[in-house]
């Protein structure tokens, strides 16, 4: 039996507290135990008495055994204590203080004992500090293959006891690799090896290179790592520090130096903490540098719960996501993705990406297939492998039908968000299968969703909350009094573009949402002062309200809001009937934190300035386009934003107006003015006239005739060029026929 299986027995009956069942006898070499054939068990060897072996006890155990089974020689590899419950040896006391030894008996202690002062030795060394056993440890190098662990003990005796010899070897070859270590029993003894002369050290004709032992590499990585991660390494000693006088005044602050010199002294978590800053192509790349790296790729893979793949593949740059690649990045996830983005990367995906991802993401709850060519069996096998889904986008899928989403609906019971926008073949009969988690709906364009299909909507999800429903061209005053009066908890609304079977009448029923907080109207032309008046009378808990480009909108509507102290965003863009008074009336409710004035052609300084004064809590105007207002309105929000003792600041968009910055000084910092236009010129009330004054400004010159000789020689496809590009601009400008 080797050595070190001797130690690693004898750790394990130590710790056990069980019998070592063996004795030295006298007159053998050192080391030589004889041990019984029978188990050494607790119950089976009963020798311990008080914790302590005793020789009549012992004496009756092995006589138990006519004769010593086997003889076998240990040494042991590592120095350990002579000491405990369960080895025997001269330095063990008796049960008590009445036993005495038996010089006649057969049994006897072994002769060959170490001294007490040894033992001293050994037990000093097990309670020094790491730095000195560091100390006690030299590194030995250049090491011939031929040298054994025997012969480099010896070696090293010379200058000292060597407690522990060390050759490592390679775990696949089993050869020796060179190097090693060699532990002395004290600091100065591994001092005067590492200070031998090179002849001194010589061996088989190659001379060893001896080096101070550094301490583990693995340990010193884990703690450098643990400072960096939870950010040890920042913290710092604080020192008072004093003036002249002797006064101390304050702390300074005096940061480590300490920190890693190279990435390969980083430890796993180091390195799991930056890739996971790499997109998913870069980190691809990592896998193919080193088993190590690709090792800790393949965990963080692991552990991914979310993709998002924008700005990552891009089919104009010749990288697009194919089915392949996608198959490759979902299988190394494992089933632990839990959002999916491929709604930047949609370019070359088709039915079979969906399948793939049923069958690799069973634990999926977000997925976004905007732009993918997803098919009603595709998204039924969605629908059957992923069952925890709980929010679905499918913008632009024009493949999608009735029978897709009506199975999507029946089998992920858990959905809360869906958006269908853009879908022109669903009518809405498919929601009869929806359940009760479904929150979010999102119907823009949706152009042949039917009455019948809000009429499943109003009765199958009671519990919206938010419902899109612009452009949905077959909306009528009966369906959405059915979706006011079911959908009593919903909070955003919105209904917003053309409806040509909606009327004002049908838009009052919005009045009834008493819990409605976001209510969108943009340019919905039905929209009029009565229909304002009854969202302000019923729905107090109004927030946020668009109302731009509503034609019919007037300062009674502004009147009527002034009311409405929950209103905080209130965008009424591209309204001719909204003058200065309405502005004055609205200001009155002093709780507006943004407004949006683009391309109001009949709003001015005074009412501009009316509003900056009365609304304290204003921190974004945009009133581009509006081309009566001068420096006027600058001037008083720098004057209103001073006053204020928020210290909030306020951003001024004045692009498209008459302000003139260059003659204003803005020197405070709550005041930003931007000169940026936001203002759409086809939503203007006033394009004709616009488009009208814009071609008085830019009038071009006339147009010389050229002369007759250039005329001949010009070939028509040169005309028919300039008039394509003339074309293909969009710009508003005349195009004269060709002289040819």
């Amino acid at each position: 039996m080797l050595g070190f299986r001797f130690s690693y027995l004898y750790k394990l009956h130590t710790e056990s507290f069980m019998g070592f069942n063996a004795v030295c006898l006298p007159g053998n070499p050192p080391g030589a135990f004889y041990r019984s054939s029978l188990p050494a068990t607790p119950v089976s060897t009963p020798i311990r008495e008080n914790g302590r072996f005793s020789e009549q006890a012992l004496r009756e155990r092995l006589c138990r055994t006519p004769s010593p089974r086997k003889c076998r020689l240990f040494e042991s590899r590592v120095s350990e204590p002579d000491i405990g419950f369960n080895v025997l040896n001269s330095g063990l006391q008796l049960s008590s203080p009445d036993d005495e030894i038996d010089e006649e008996a057969p049994l006897a202690f072994s002769p060959a004992r170490p001294s007490l002062q040894s033992r001293l030795e050994r037990l000093e060394q097990e309670q020094e500090t790491p730095a000195n056993k560091l100390r006690r440890r030299i590194f030995v190098g250049n090491i011939p293959d031929r040298v054994t662990k025997r012969e480099l003990k010896d070696f090293f005796s010379k200058y000292g006891r060597v407690t522990d010899c060390v050759i490592v070897q390679d775990h696949i070859k089993r050869k020796s690799r060179g190097y090693g270590f060699i532990i002395f029993s004290n600091p100065q003894e591994a001092e005067e090896a590492k200070n031998a002369s090179p002849e001194d050290l010589e061996i088989y004709g190659r001379s060893l290179r001896v080096f101070p032992a550094e301490q583990k590499r693995t340990e010193k990585y884990k703690k450098e790592a643990r400072e960096i991660l939870f950010q040890q390494n920042v913290e710092s000693d604080l020192s008072p520090t004093y003036d002249e006088e002797g006064d101390r005044q304050f702390f300074s602050r005096t940061p480590k130096t300490d920190g890693l010199q190279n990435i390969n002294e980083m430890s796993d978590d180091m390195l799991l903490l930056i890739f996971s800053y790499l997109d998913i192509r870069e980190r691809t790349k990592l896998e193919a540098v080193c088993k190590k790296w690709r090792g800790l790729s393949l965990s963080l893979w692991k552990r991914q719960a979310c993709i998002n793949l924008q700005n990552v593949f891009c089919i104009w740059e010749g990288r697009p996501l194919t089915n392949s690649i996608l198959l490759s990045i979902l299988k190394k996830c494992s089933g632990s993705l839990r959002k999916l983005d491929l709604s930047t990367a949609s370019h070359t995906l088709d039915y079979k990406a969906v399948e793939i991802i049923a069958q690799c993401c069973p634990n999926l709850e977000q997925i976004n297939l905007s732009g993918v060519k997803v098919t009603n069996v595709s998204l039924q096998q969605l629908a059957i492998k992923c069952p925890k889904l709980k929010q679905v986008l499918l913008q632009r899928c024009f493949e999608v039908g009735e029978k897709g989403i009506w199975w999507l609906l029946h089998l992920c019971k858990k959905l809360e968000f869906i958006d269908l926008t853009g879908n022109t073949r669903i009518t809405g009969q498919c929601f009869h299968m929806a359940g009760s988690c479904l929150s979010t709906c999102v119907l823009n364009k949706c152009s042949r969703f039917s009455p019948i299909g809000f009429t499943k909507l109003a009765t199958r999800c009671r519990n919206l909350t938010t419902l899109y429903l612009n452009d949905c061209f077959l909306l009528s005053d009966r369906a959405l009094e059915l979706l006011c009066q079911s959908l009593k908890n919903l909070k955003t609304l919105y209904v917003g573009g053309l409806f040509p079977d909606l009327t004002s009448s049908g838009l009052h029923h919005i009045g009834r949402l008493s819990s409605l907080e976001n209510l969108s109207l943009s340019h919905n032309h039905n929209v009029d002062d009565e229909v304002i008046y009854a969202i302000s009378r019923g729905c107090k808990k109004l927030r946020y309200l668009d109302i731009s480009g509503c034609a019919e909108i007037s300062d009674y509507s502004l009147s009527s809001l002034s009311s409405s102290y929950s209103l905080r965003t209130f965008y009424m863009s591209y309204l001719d009937r909204i003058t200065d008074e309405g502005l004055s009336s609205i200001a009155k409710q002093g709780m507006l934190e943004k407004i949006q004035l683009r391309g109001c052609p009949n709003i001015g300084d005074q009412g501009l300035l009316t509003l900056v004064l009365l609304s304290p809590y204003l921190q974004h105007l945009d009133i581009s386009g509006c081309q009566h207002v001068t420096n006027v309105t600058v001037s008083a929000c720098l004057d209103s934003v001073q006053a204020r003792s928020s210290g909030k600041k306020l951003e001024l968009i004045a692009g498209g107006t008459a302000i003139e910055l260059e003659a204003l000084e803005l020197d405070s910092s709550l005041l930003e003015v931007s000169r940026q236009n936001y203002c759409v010129s086809s939503f203007r009330p006033d394009r004709l006239e616009f488009y009208n004054a814009l071609d008085d400004e830019d009038e071009e010159p006339a147009i010389q005739e050229e002369p007759s000789s250039l005329l001949e020689n010009k070939e028509p496809a040169d005309v028919s060029e300039t008039l394509t590009e003339v074309d293909a601009n969009g710009e508003w400008s005349e195009i004269f026929e060709s002289p040819l």
